[in-house]
C-alpha cells in the first residue's frame, strides 16, 4: 500500500479542527442566546422559588414594581366595583347643595 500524502492528513486534520471550532462557537452562541429568553427566566424564577433563593428571584422579578402595580390595579378594581354599586359620584350631588 502507498501511505497517504501528508497534505491530506494536515487537510483532514483542519477540516476536523474548523468543525469542532464552529460546534463550539454554536454551543456558546445558543447558551448565551438561552439566557436572555423569558423561558429561562421563567426557569430561573421556579428554580429560585424551589430553592427559596431570594436574590436569585429578585434578579428575575422586579419585585417594587409588580407590588407597586398589584396595589394600583387592586385601588382601581375597588374604586371601580363601588362605582358600579353605588352609581358613581352621583350620591355626593346631595352634600354640595
Amino acid at each position: 500500500m502507498v501511505p497517504k500524502p501528508p497534505k491530506d492528513a494536515k487537510l483532514k486534520r483542519t477540516v476536523i479542527g474548523a468543525a469542532a471550532v464552529g460546534v463550539l462557537v454554536l454551543a456558546v452562541g445558543s447558551y448565551v442566546y438561552w439566557q436572555r429568553t423569558p423561558q429561562y427566566s421563567l426557569h430561573q424564577i421556579k428554580q429560585a422559588i424551589q430553592t427559596h433563593d431570594l436574590a436569585l428571584f429578585r434578579k428575575h422579578v422586579d419585585v417594587e414594581g409588580l407590588s407597586s402595580r398589584l396595589v394600583d390595579d387592586l385601588l382601581a378594581s375597588i374604586s371601580e366595583k363601588n362605582a358600579q354599586e353605588n352609581g358613581g359620584l352621583s350620591h355626593l350631588d346631595s352634600f354640595s347643595s
